[in-house]
């Protein structure tokens, strides 16, 4: 609220507040309180400026007033004799009144009413007594004052009176308020720096507020006359503008001015800032303050671009609306720019922009001198007039800042170009439509169809999508502003039967229709699927009664002009109409006139606001009405036709031309600087040569395959399928090749004959190398049916697949609120039996394995069939779990629709518990198994061979587990397989997040050497009998950058000396060592330590520890091999968690690795 930098010369100078450095002295608690909260109750004519301070800091600024004494409070308060003595001294309020009244003190100072007294002034004269009175020396025993003014300054004090005769207090000066009012004591204005040049002294007394430097300096009032619209700056003054910068530590207090003292300092700052109005390039635009020049549309569209990162950056620094910057240093930081000219004046704003530093020396703001190209013509006059009109448009959104990722086109005919698909949620209009297609066009045109309402529903010109981290949440944005508006759509389908009902699309399940694949063909893009359609009646009522049907859509686009009149053509396609049936296409847009025939086809244009565009069809066409025409099929003529319609032999189709009547942007091609991965050392698994291959940290593996020729394949988080590179033949990948369009988190891979089987959000696609080269791999729907919704963690995971070619995946839980539709198969494991080629493309049918999974992150199938899910920790889950899934069994979680009075079906309990907090987040598994193929003379994993390997993502270690059949139940224990990382490992790595991983972690030379793993997600064993580790860093789980990697694990068959596997018997345990031990310190049962505990499962999330117990070893036998110890117990207990640690059993007395097991017990084997 103020500055101490440099008390005693503020306070000496004219206008200075006084010296507070004894005020308790003078002033009590009760005063300061008074005087901080309404200073006018004390002295109406103070010149104090008011803050808004919250109660406790008020108190504690009357704290440290109070402690602000040369004495102490009891000395404040007597007086002293000769002897050392002190004695209070007794008032009398009645000789006070007359003294008051004698030394007439209401000549300067306001007095109670009651003390108040009118005194005869004496005139003063130019032939006074100038030498003598109270220009002199005080006089105690007339009372008179007596200022001490020397001869020389009472000769100069007449001399100003006799020039003056007739002077009268003259109102104030805007110059002599500004400084009356210490202004610039804070404020940096012109040549006075305000309180900046003072905050090394202020950090230095106190150096707490070091890091809010930057937030202890008000905003300069440089130019703030010329800056800001009259009322605004009036405004600004009296602080009834709404608060600019909430980030600022410093306080503007309020003023109490007088209207005409608001004038007159308002119209000082205009007169002395203010610029008059000139003709030139920069400002004539602005200064007109007329409508701009441009469309609305074609201003939103290019500013849209221009204040993001790709265009002037304005977004960097600076909030638009509710869309608030990224993360900005204190000294950067910007105000917001949604309407800012009801503040600021459009001349200043050209001005400011194209060069700040002349205005504010030293400011942070770039200089904007340079157009952004491919954006209005590239004229930087046109491109700030569309920024300034669109930043003054209310409700304007700009894309929110800070991608993941782009894409992109260019619409620039020297760049190779290709369309892009993406089938992943997306959040358009404030509606997320969770499974659309959106297309983007070389030409930077952009159309989504959304199947779940089964309609051509919007476009837009620009970047194809952005997309964005929410939380713990990942989703994407359209690249730029809708030409449509929310319940709009461009083109709908009906069909009108022999007998006048009406066919919609309407949803099977959740959506209405159903996509069955992709590809890209000659420069064109295209899909194809099957509309289910529903009847209704004449009064538009559902009909029940009758069965739905089934309509072949084909949709291509293609780009087939560039430039400001980019144009793209929708080609669709409709078959498995039947004998009367007739297609009706709705559309929001409307008819710019009837439709026309010419000899081979029927023509028919639309306009929907900025965009326009005509039907053309070979199909007899009739115009309805404004927004709706009718088409009537044909007869098939080509046999392959009538196949790929399913033997129904009617079809209608018709070309729709799309251009918008705003143009269309350019993208220049910039140059990617080649980023250079070293290949780096992982010495976290001992008995394992790790290395972390050199790709480039943009991808977020989160599955793995390999395909029968050794090539392997890697599913990204960001949601792509690619495939693994070695570009300079060393032995290891280094480059990512991209085989897919954008998927929803492909969670699950497997490489076959048949081709690359993705398993994605929404089904499993099937992706078949292309016939055209450098485009994605042609996608087809092999399997769907369960469902999804917005919710990112609605994924689905896998793959396993067994000898007779079944699939086997699982899906996580439903903890909201949702349809039955939606909620369909949430929280169960699946198998995907083969089918029969049918109708459609699904080769796969869905038969449920086992329910009551919360978050099944990882699958893996042993040789013997027995297939295995790691689940996660959390309500209704008191530990991460390792299940062994059967058929017809339900595990411990309920979904939020189940969760019903009466619902308590039986639970199978986890084979193995993995405790939390130990592991936080086990997700991929893999079996330690090694390739039939190698034909090797051993197994590779040595005492390992057969366990199981879990990714523990938080924890960035690798965990192992063994598993032991008693009866029926499969139960085991778990083990550590890598070294977490160390405090030090973790610090390191949380700084380079911070300060800007990828650079860090990639550069060449880099001093970030990582030992340990980013945070395994996935691993398989390749068929070479390696172990590949994909890693990932999510910004929504540890902050810091959204980073990946994969780390290769060769066994070098020397493993350290630790536990190998622990199994229950029926009075103890059985451990297996890595090697001998020593037999002294094997047979010492204090080497040996067992401690029981269970956990309940309750709706609350985790749980603690209960019924814990030490055990009691009774003895301990070793193995004449000396590699096995036998602990027996006095007693047992199923259903607990027993873990246990060993101390140092080696000859050297290093310690064991792992020297730690978690043993469940779920049965107790029976004496053999």
């Amino acid at each position: 609220v103020g500055e101490l930098g440099r008390p005693s010369e503020l306070a000496q100078q004219l206008f200075g507040g006084g010296n507070l450095t004894n005020i308790a002295e003078k002033r009590t608690n009760v005063f300061f309180r008074q005087w901080l909260s309404d200073p006018a109750r004390v002295n109406p004519d103070h010149r104090m400026p008011q803050f808004d301070l919250t109660p406790l800091e008020q108190l504690d600024l009357v704290t440290y007033l109070s402690s602000l004494a040369g004495t102490s409070p009891d000395e404040q308060t007597s007086a002293t004799k000769g002897n050392d003595e002190t004695q209070e001294l007794a008032g009398n309020a009645e000789h006070g009144a007359l003294l008051i009244s004698a030394l007439r003190c209401n000549t300067c100072h306001q007095l109670p009413e009651s003390l108040d007294t009118d005194f005869d002034k004496i005139p003063l004269k130019l032939d006074s007594h100038w030498d003598r009175g109270c220009l002199a020396e005080a006089n105690s025993v007339t009372h008179r004052p007596g200022f001490g003014l020397n001869p020389s300054q009472r000769n100069s004090l007449r001399e100003f009176w006799k020039g003056t005769p007739a002077w009268t207090h003259r109102s104030q000066s805007g110059e002599a308020l500004l400084q009356e009012n210490n202004c610039t004591a804070c404020h940096a204005r012109d040549a006075r720096p305000g309180i900046k040049q003072q905050l090394s002294e202020i950090v230095a007394a106190v150096p707490a507020v070091a890091p809010r430097l930057a937030a202890l300096a008000p905003p300069s009032l440089t130019a703030i006359g010329d800056k800001l619209h009259d009322d605004a700056l009036q405004a600004a003054i009296t602080r009834r503008a709404p608060l600019l910068r909430p980030w600022l530590d410093v306080r503007m207090p309020r003023f109490q001015f007088s209207e005409t003292q608001l004038n007159s300092l308002a119209d000082s700052l205009i007169a002395h800032d203010r610029i008059p109005p000139r003709d030139d390039d920069a400002t004539k635009l602005a200064e007109s303050e007329t409508e701009s020049a441009l469309s609305e549309t074609v201003n939103q569209l290019a500013a849209a671009r221009l204040v993001t990162a790709e265009g002037f950056g304005c977004q960097s620094c600076h909030a638009i609306g509710a869309v608030e910057s990224p993360k900005v240093d204190l000294n950067a930081r910007g105000t917001n720019l949604a309407m800012l000219g009801e503040r600021v004046r459009p001349s200043w704003f050209q001005r400011w922009v194209r060069n700040p530093a002349r205005i504010v020396p030293r400011m942070e703001m770039p200089a904007i001198q340079t157009p952004v190209r491919g954006v209005l013509h590239d004229s930087l006059s046109l491109q700030l007039d569309a920024l300034w009109a669109t930043l003054n448009t209310p409700g304007f959104t700009p894309p929110r800042p800070g991608p993941v990722r782009v894409i992109r086109t260019h619409n620039d005919t020297n760049i190779d170009d290709r369309a892009w698909l993406l089938s992943d949620v997306i959040e358009a209009n404030e509606k997320a439509f969770i499974r659309p297609l959106v297309f983007g066009l070389p030409n930077r045109h952009n159309f989504l169809f959304d199947l779940e309402a089964g309609q051509l529903t919007t476009w837009w010109l620009g970047d194809t999508a952005y997309q964005y981290t929410r939380g713990k949440t990942w989703f994407w944005a359209p690249g730029a502003a809708l030409l449509t508006e929310p319940e709009q759509a461009l083109e709908r389908i009906r069909i009108v039967d022999a007998a006048g009902r009406e066919w919609k699309p309407t949803p099977s399940g959740q959506i209405a229709a159903h996509y069955d694949g992709s590809m890209h063909r000659d420069a064109t893009l295209q899909w194809y699927g099957r509309l289910h359609m529903t009847p209704s009646d004449s009064q538009g009522q559902a009909d029940a009664e009758t069965p739905a049907r089934w309509i072949g859509i084909r949709q291509t686009l293609r780009a087939t002009a560039f430039g400001d009149d980019a144009t793209t053509q929708v080609a669709t396609r409709l078959t498995g109409l039947q004998p009367g049936d007739r297609v009706q296409c709705s559309s929001s847009a409307r008819a710019t006139g009837p439709a026309s025939h010419s000899p081979d086809s029927w023509q028919l244009e639309l306009q929907l606001g900025q965009t326009l565009f005509e039907i053309t069809t070979q199909n007899e066409m009739q115009l309805l009405d404004a927004s709706r025409w009718e088409l009537v099929p044909k007869k098939s003529t080509n046999e392959q036709e009538r196949v790929e319609a399913h033997a129904v032999d009617r079809t209608v189709q018709w070309l729709s031309s799309y251009r918008a009547l705003v143009p269309t942007d350019q993208f220049p091609q910039t140059p990617v600087a080649e980023l250079i991965v070293k290949p780096q050392a992982i010495d976290a698994v001992p008995g394992y040569t790790g290395i972390q291959l050199p790709l480039p940290p943009s991808e977020m593996p989160i599955s793995l395959a390999w395909s029968d020729v050794g090539e392997c394949f890697v599913g990204s988080l960001k949601g792509r399928v690619l495939k693994l590179v070695d570009g300079d033949r060393d032995g290891l990948a280094d480059q990512y090749e991209l085989i897919s369009d954008e998927l929803p988190t492909p969670y699950g891979l497997w490489a076959g004959s048949e081709g690359i089987d993705a398993l994605a959000k929404f089904g499993l696609i099937r992706l078949t190398p292309a016939h055209t080269a450098g485009v994605p791999y042609d996608a087809t729907m092999v399997a769907d049916g369960w469902g999804s919704t917005a919710d990112y963690h609605d994924w689905a995971v896998g793959l396993e697949r067994d000898a007779a070619g079944n699939y086997y995946m699982a899906l996580p839980c439903q903890q909201d609120d949702r349809s039955e539709a939606a909620a369909y198969l949430r929280g169960t494991a699946l198998k995907l039996v083969p089918l029969d080629a049918t109708q459609d493309s699904r080769r796969y049918r869905l038969e449920t394995i086992a329910a009551g999974l919360r978050f099944p992150m990882g699958l893996a199938l042993s040789p013997d069939g027995e297939l295995f899910a790691s689940d996660n920790q959390g309500n209704y889950n008191p530990f991460n779990e390792l299940n062994h899934l059967q058929s017809g069994k339900r595990y411990g979680f309920i979904n939020k629709i189940d969760n019903k009075e009466g619902f308590s079906p039986p639970f199978e309990s986890p084979a193995i518990n993995l405790p939390h907090p130990w592991t936080r987040s086990v997700n991929g598994l893999c079996f330690l198994n090694t390739p039939k193929t190698l034909q090797l003379d051993a197994p590779r994993f040595g005492p390992f061979e057969g366990h199981l390997i879990g990714c523990e993502m938080n924890g960035r270690f690798l965990v192992r587990m063994s598993l032991q059949k008693v009866g029926d139940t499969f139960q085991g224990a778990a083990y550590l397989f890598s070294h977490p990382p160390s405090e030090h490992e973790v610090l390191r790595s949380a700084v380079a997040s911070e300060s800007d991983n990828v650079a860090r972690r990639s550069a060449v030379g880099s001093d970030l050497k990582p030992t340990s793993f980013e945070g395994p997600i996935v691993c398989e064993v390749s068929p070479n009998a390696e172990i590949y580790v994909g890693n990932l860093h999510d910004s929504g789980w540890g902050g810091g950058q959204n980073t990946g990697s994969i780390v290769r694990l060769t066994p070098t068959g020397e493993l350290p000396l630790g536990i190998a596997e622990v199994r229950a018997t029926a009075n103890g345990f059985e451990i297996d060592f890595t090697h001998a031990i020593d037999s002294d310190k094997a047979r010492d049962v204090s080497h040996f330590q067992l401690r029981s505990y269970q956990r309940i499962s309750t709706p609350a999330y985790g749980g603690d520890d209960q019924d814990q117990r030490n055990e009691s070893i009774q003895s301990v036998n070793l193995s004449e091999d000396r590699r096995r110890v036998t602990l027996e117990l006095k007693s047992l207990r199923a259903g607990f968690v027993y873990e246990l640690n060993v101390a140092p059993l080696g000859a050297d007395g290093t310690a064991l690795f792992p020297s730690q097991a978690h043993y469940s017990m779920r049965s107790i084997p029976d004496k053999e």
